[in-house]
Formats: C-alpha cells, sequence, structure tokens
C-alpha cells in the first residue's frame, strides 16, 4: 500500500522542475572549467588605453614664409631694385650712397661661375655678421670679348634666386665715388640664423 506524501500546510509538496536551476548553469560550469588554467591579469599587467592613444595634433610649421619679390621700378636700370616692406626713404638713402657699404667684393675679371659662388658665399657671411650694406665691383666689361660687360649682365638673375631671397633686401647702382655703374650696392637683412647659411 502507497502511502501518500505528507502534506504541509495543507499543501503537498510537488518535485523541483529543470526550471529551478539558475539560469545557463551548465554552460557557466562548461566555461569555469574550460578557463581553468587562466590566470587572471594583476593591475600592473593591464593595459590603460589612453597610454596607447595616438595624438594626431598637427605640428605648426618651421617653415618660413616668402619673402617679397624683388621690385625693378626701371627697366633700363636692371640693378635697381627693393623689395615692398623696405621703406621709399632708405632706398633712397640706398642709392644716395648714404648707407655706407661695410664690406667690399671685387669680382671684376672673375670667371662667371667662381664669381656667383662667391658672390653667394659673401652674402651670406655678411648678413650672418650683421653687415647692413655691401659694394659689389662687378666691372663694366671694358677688357672683355666683344666689351661685354658679362657680370653686370648676370647679377640680376643672381640677387634674384631663390637661395638670396631672404638676404637681399634692395639693390642699386654704386655712386661714382665708390665705381658708378661698374659697381652695386647691396642692402642686406642683418642677422639671419646661422643654421639657414649653407
Amino acid at each position: 500500500m502507497t502511502v501518500p506524501p505528507k502534506k504541509e500546510n495543507g499543501r503537498t509538496p510537488s518535485k523541483k522542475s529543470s526550471q529551478d536551476k539558475p539560469p545557463n548553469s551548465d554552460s557557466f560550469a562548461h566555461h569555469t572549467e574550460k578557463m581553468g588554467d587562466v590566470t587572471p591579469l594583476g593591475p600592473d599587467n593591464r593595459r590603460n588605453p589612453s597610454q596607447h592613444r595616438t595624438s594626431f595634433t598637427q605640428k605648426p610649421s618651421s617653415q618660413k614664409p616668402n619673402p617679397a619679390p624683388l621690385n625693378f621700378p626701371e627697366e633700363e636700370e636692371p640693378l635697381l631694385a627693393r623689395r615692398s616692406h623696405v621703406r621709399r626713404n632708405r632706398f633712397k638713402h640706398l642709392r644716395a650712397g648714404k648707407i655706407r657699404p661695410q664690406r667690399e667684393l671685387d669680382l671684376h675679371g672673375s670667371e662667371r661661375g667662381l664669381a656667383k659662388t662667391l658672390l653667394i658665399s659673401s652674402i651670406k657671411d655678411a648678413a650672418h655678421s650683421g653687415v647692413e650694406c655691401i659694394l659689389v665691383i662687378h666691372g663694366q666689361g671694358r677688357h672683355s670679348q666683344g666689351g661685354e660687360a658679362i657680370l653686370r649682365t648676370a647679377l640680376p638673375s643672381w640677387l634674384t634666386n631663390p637661395e638670396l631671397q631672404e638676404y637681399v633686401l634692395a639693390i642699386s647702382p654704386a655712386q661714382p665715388e665708390d665705381g658708378g655703374r661698374g659697381a652695386v650696392y647691396i642692402l642686406l637683412a642683418q642677422n639671419q640664423n646661422p643654421n639657414l647659411i649653407k
């Protein structure tokens, strides 16, 4: 004879169903078993995401803006020019020989290639040394073949060379006592950075 289950508080206890198990208990146990050999990371081994971010901040450009070009006001005088930021009064003093040359470079009789090299290096060195004005003697070509003033003709292109654009502020034919049409005054930008001189 089968004895019916004893009632508690008037109710018959029921069997536990599979629904009473914790959710996903089987999968959790299986996952824990698979992770048994894994060692948790200590605080010293954890990666801080902020330490590995790449900065895309654009650095300011170190390049200097290009200076204003030399303006040649008189077509018949190729050795008369100034940059726009040079004051007219200062340019007038240069033309009159009132800004006295502190250095002199004599290219008269030099071969064309050597003359260009000497001119460029002398201008850079003078600008770095704080020289305001130099006198360049180029000659008038009286002793050259055909009587052509080779150096005088080449000077405008040499002085507008990009390599010299930050050094040369203005140029003017010299006064008679300084060589006249056989020489030229060159007004320089002073105290240039020596790291820019090559």
